[in-house]
């Protein structure tokens, strides 16, 4: 056990801090002590190896970059996404859709539409595990089913537009 986890991430004092500095420490938290353990791991007295700091993964330039462009296209596209979505909804007030929801279903449509490198069906899947993970028990079949019908019309309207070996089919 380090001074580490001893210390500080025994402190209720620190945890609170955390939160407070970063939105989503609750759900980093697990990839954040893991990386303080590597390092710490490498100043251990009976590790003779050189020190190696930890670093994040080599594509994390790649994945800002990304994360990046589908806020901008969201941002650029968002009345547009709305009034695409709101029609599908069925017997649901827009307002009254979980907040995350209705988020989860424009990003996904931002991503089939605006972003022709990655595959309609990797966006769907990943905004479905999205939705299991920070959603309602119930909301990844609403999102599914929302997103299947949003697909259907776009594809009507060829407006899915994906390129790349593998791409075409969507």
């Amino acid at each position: 056990m380090t001074l580490f986890d001893r210390v500080l991430f025994s402190s209720e004092l620190y945890e609170a801090h955390l939160e407070e500095l970063f939105a989503s420490y609750e759900d980093d938290m697990e990839y954040a002590a893991e990386a303080v353990g590597i390092t710490l791991q490498a100043f251990q007295p009976d590790n003779m190896e050189p020190c190696v700091i930890y670093v994040p993964a080599d594509d994390w330039k790649e994945k800002l970059e990304f994360a990046s462009q589908i806020l901008r296209e969201y941002r650029q596209h968002e009345d547009e996404l709305y009034q695409l979505v709101t029609p599908h909804l069925e017997r649901w007030e827009p307002e009254r859709v979980a907040a995350m929801d209705m988020l989860l279903i424009k990003m996904a449509t931002c991503e089939m539409l605006y972003c022709p490198q990655i595959p309609v069906k990797v966006s769907i899947n990943e905004y479905l595990e999205l939705a299991k993970q920070y959603s309602t028990p119930r909301s990844k079949d609403f999102v599914n089913g929302i997103l299947d019908k949003i697909l259907y019309q776009l594809r009507r309207e060829n407006r899915i537009q994906k390129m790349g070996r593998g791409l075409v089919d969507g």
